[in-house]
C-alpha cells in the first residue's frame, strides 16, 4: 500500500499545475474542489492503514499527505468565494506568490519522504520533539484549519440567502474536516505524540465530511462551471471509461485484502473479471441501455439538455431525399426518437 499511496499523492501533486492555465476564478474553484474530493479519501484511507499498521514510512507518507491537504483546502477556499459571490478580481502577482508559497510548502513537505527519524515509535505512541518537523507541520496545518473556517464564515455571510441552501452541505462538510483537523493537530501539539487509536476516528469523521462535500457537488451540481466537453466525445467514452472504473476497483480491493491478509480465491477473482467484461459488452451492444445512460449524461452534466445545433443538423441530414410525406414524417419520427431517447414515437 506504501507505493499506492506515494503514487497518488505524487498525482494530486502534480495536478495543481494544472491551475496555471485556467483564467477564471470558476475553473481554478472546479479545480481546486476536485483535488479535495480526491485527496479526502486519500488521507482517511491512510489514517485506516495506520491505525491497523503502524510503519514508520506509512508515517511519512501521511505527514506529506496532511501538507498536501493543507495547501489544497487553502487553494478550495480561496477561490470559493470568487467563484459564486461577485468579488474583485484578484491580481496576476497575487495567484503567483500563491504558486510560490505552494511549491515552497510542498518542498518542505517533501522533506517527510527522505528523512528518516521525524518520529518514534514507542509503546504503541508516535512521539516526536519540540521543533521538529512534526512540529512545525502541525502548526502549519492547524493555522490552516483556522484560516479555512475564518473564510468558510466569510463566504457563507457573503452568499445569497437564495443560493445557501446549495452549498449549505458543503460548508457543513467543510466545518467538521477542519473541526476535526484542528482536534488531531491540537492533540499532537499539546502532548508532543500522536495517538494510534485516533486514527480510526480520524478516518471515519475526514470520510463522512468528504460525503457531505460530495453529496453538495452532485445534488446541486457545483462543478458546472461552463466547461464545454462535447457530447459525442463523452459517450464515446463511457465504455472505456467504466470499464477501466470497475478494473480499477477491483484492483483496489484485491490490493486491500492481500494488505490485511485476507485470500481471494482465483475463482472468485476471474469470476469477477468476466462479470465487468460482460457487463461492459452489454452495454456496448444494447440500444436501450446506451440511451438510458446518454439521458441520464445530458440531463445530470449539461445546462441544455440538447445541443441545438447537432439537433438541426440531424433533422437537415435525415430530410436529405425526403420528397413525400411519408418520406418527412419518417425522417421526424428518427430524429425525434434520438432526441427524446426512446424506441417508440407516434406522430
Amino acid at each position: 500500500m506504501i507505493p499506492f499511496f506515494y503514487t497518488l499523492n505524487l498525482l494530486l501533486l502534480l495536478s495543481g499545475l494544472l491551475g496555471i492555465r485556467p483564467n477564471s476564478d470558476e475553473r481554478r474553484f472546479s479545480l481546486a474542489l476536485l483535488q479535495t474530493l480526491l485527496i479526502l479519501p486519500l488521507l482517511a484511507g491512510e489514517y485506516l492503514y495506520l491505525s491497523y499498521h503502524l510503519e514508520a514510512q506509512a508515517v511519512l507518507v501521511a505527514l506529506f499527505s496532511e501538507t498536501l491537504f493543507a495547501l489544497i483546502w487553502i487553494s478550495m477556499v480561496r477561490w470559493l468565494q470568487g467563484a459564486t459571490v461577485a468579488t474583485v478580481r484578484e491580481s496576476p502577482p497575487r495567484f503567483l506568490i500563491e504558486i510560490i508559497v505552494g511549491v515552497v510548502v510542498t518542498a518542505v513537505a517533501g522533506y517527510f519522504l527522505v528523512y528518516r527519524s521525524v518520529t518514534e515509535i514507542s509503546n504503541a505512541i508516535l512521539a516526536f520533539h519540540h521543533y521538529s518537523p512534526v512540529y512545525f507541520s502541525a502548526v502549519f496545518i492547524l493555522m490552516t484549519v483556522l484560516y479555512v473556517s475564518w473564510r468558510l464564515e466569510q463566504f457563507w455571510r457573503a452568499l445569497n440567502v437564495a443560493r445557501r441552501f446549495e452549498y449549505k452541505f458543503l460548508v457543513i462538510g467543510g466545518y467538521l474536516i477542519c473541526g476535526t483537523v484542528a482536534w488531531g493537530t491540537s492533540y499532537r501539539l499539546t502532548y508532543l505524540a500522536i495517538a494510534p487509536r485516533h486514527f480510526l476516528l480520524l478516518a471515519a469523521l475526514l470520510f463522512f465530511g468528504w460525503i457531505l462535500i460530495s453529496y453538495a457537488v452532485a445534488r446541486h451540481r457545483l462543478l458546472n462551471r461552463k466547461i464545454f466537453i462535447s457530447r459525442k466525445v463523452v459517450y464515446s467514452f463511457v465504455v472505456p471509461s467504466l470499464l477501466a472504473a470497475y478494473l480499477l476497483a477491483f484492483g483496489l480491493v484485491s490490493l486491500i485484502m492481500r494488505t490485511f491478509g485476507l485470500p481471494l480465491s482465483f475463482i472468485l477473482k476471474w469470476l469477477f473479471l468476466v462479470l465487468g467484461f460482460v457487463a461492459a459488452g452489454l452495454f456496448a451492444f444494447s440500444g436501450k441501455i446506451r440511451r438510458r445512460v446518454h439521458f441520464f449524461i445530458s440531463t445530470h452534466f449539461y445546462i441544455n439538455k440538447y445541443e441545438y445545433r447537432d439537433e438541426w443538423l440531424a433533422l437537415s441530414q435525415h430530410l436529405q431525399g425526403a420528397l413525400t410525406e411519408a418520406d418527412v414524417v419518417r425522417a421526424l419520427r428518427k430524429v425525434l426518437a434520438e432526441s427524446l431517447y426512446t424506441n417508440e414515437i407516434f406522430i
